[in-house]
C-alpha cells in the first residue's frame, strides 16, 4: 500500500522541529541572561538534572520518544502558530 502522506511530510516535520528547537534555545538564552543580571549563577547539580530528566521536567512523564514526544510536539507547534498569527 502507498504511502498516503504528501511528500513533503517530512520536511515539514523537520521545519517543525527546528523552529522548536531554536524557540526553546531562545528561551533558555534569555534565562541564563537574566540568571546573570540577579548574579552569579550556580551550576545545576547532577543530582538535580537527573531528577529533572527522570521524569520529564515539572513532574511530566518523560517524552525521548514514543507518542508522548510526538504529542508535545504538536502541541508546542499549535501553540506558536495560532500565537503567530495573533
Amino acid at each position: 500500500m502507498p504511502d498516503a502522506r504528501p511528500r513533503y511530510y517530512g520536511r515539514r516535520r523537520y521545519r517543525q522541529q527546528a523552529t522548536i528547537a531554536a524557540w526553546r534555545l531562545d528561551d533558555l538564552a534569555e534565562l541564563n541572561y537574566r540568571a546573570a543580571l540577579l548574579g552569579n549563577p550556580e551550576p545545576i547539580s547532577d543530582e538535580d538534572i537527573e531528577v529533572f530528566r527522570g521524569r520529564g521536567g515539572a513532574g511530566r512523564p518523560a517524552r525521548e520518544g514514543g507518542p508522548a514526544a510526538a504529542v508535545y510536539q504538536n502541541s508546542t507547534w499549535n501553540y506558536l502558530t495560532r500565537w503567530i498569527e495573533e
